[in-house]
């Protein structure tokens, strides 16, 4: 059972990719393994794939992790997924 909710904005720009990778080793820890990290994002071809990579790399493969490609200019895209996986716990930005 997911206890908590995050979601993560911005994931694929400069700052968000570490604010993710902090996410990812601090669910990777025995006291956090209850967390569910969502992590849409806009742009960046091969972001996914290169998250994933990454995950393997550092042994993160039991992390809760959605990385879901969202197009932020549509509202009823917005609505769908705020509707499919919310409420959200915590929002960072």
């Amino acid at each position: 059972m997911v206890s908590m909710k995050v979601l993560l904005t911005g994931s694929s720009g400069y700052l968000g990719q570490h604010v993710l990778h902090s996410l990812l080793k601090k669910a990777t820890s025995s006291s956090s393994k209850d967390m569910q990290i969502f992590a849409p994002y806009n742009s960046m071809e091969g972001f996914e794939d290169a998250v994933k990579s990454k995950m393997m790399e550092n042994e993160m493969n039991d992390v809760a992790l959605n990385i879901d490609k969202l197009n932020f200019s549509n509202q009823d895209d917005i609505i769908n997924y705020f509707e499919s996986h919310g409420p959200f716990d915590l929002c960072l930005h």
